[in-house]
Formats: C-alpha cells, structure tokens, sequence
C-alpha cells in the first residue's frame, strides 16, 4: 500500500483498502500549554506522527488527529483548545461507529494527552 493517511485517498482508494483490511488507527491529542518553548499542538502532533510511522511500516490506514482533547485544566494559558469529557468520548465514539460501517473491526486509539485518559477507557 502506498498511502496511508486516510484524508489524503480518494474515496475509491479508500474503499479498497476498507475491502481489505478491518483496522485503522485514530491518533487524538491535545492543543494546550507544554511550556514557553513547546507548540501548542504537542501532544496531537506527536500522536500524529506516531500512527503515521505505525502505518507506514504496517500499512493500517491513519486517519487525522483530533486536535483537542479534555484540557480545561489548562484554560488559563492562552491558545489552549478543549472539550468537555462527554463531547470527546461522544466524539471519538461516532468516529469509530463511522468506520464500522466501512468494515474496521479494529482501531487503535494512539493517545497523546494524558486527560483524555479517562474518556477513553470508559464504557460507552
């Protein structure tokens, strides 16, 4: 397979891979505070590069980031982006029903915040 990152198929390359393969990986993160020095979009960047180094190597389609994660904690630092712990479970949920109706069976979550944490192991 040659490209994995799923917001860059067209939707006929799309379904032949969903034709032959049931997983997909979701990277999600965070846009927040990591210090003076760090970008905003750390934790969904790393996330980010993570599934796209595992699926180049596998060849499991990655799909894009969720950029914001459950990060009121951090509200008061400037540019920081969050959801409330519903909206990301509820969020992340609908994605992966999307792509049950494409056949995957199977999704990795590649998690890069620490406050989606909760969200992300509870029962749906």
């Amino acid at each position: 397979m040659g490209e994995v990152r799923l917001a860059y198929m067209s939707w006929k390359s799309a379904g032949r891979y969903f034709a032959g393969s049931d997983i997909a990986l979701l990277p999600v993160g965070s846009t927040e505070q990591h210090g003076p020095h760090n970008p905003l979009g750390t934790d969904h960047l790393i996330a980010y590069a993570l599934a796209l180094e595992a699926g180049r190597r596998t060849g499991v389609v990655v799909l894009p980031p969720v950029p914001f994660g459950v990060s009121a904690h951090h509200s008061s630092f400037p540019g920081t982006v969050w959801v409330r712990e519903e909206v990301f479970k509820e969020y992340v949920r609908d994605v992966i029903l999307s792509l049950k109706r494409h056949g995957v069976r199977k999704v990795v979550v590649v998690n890069g915040h620490g406050g989606n944490l909760s969200a992300l192991l509870s029962r749906a």
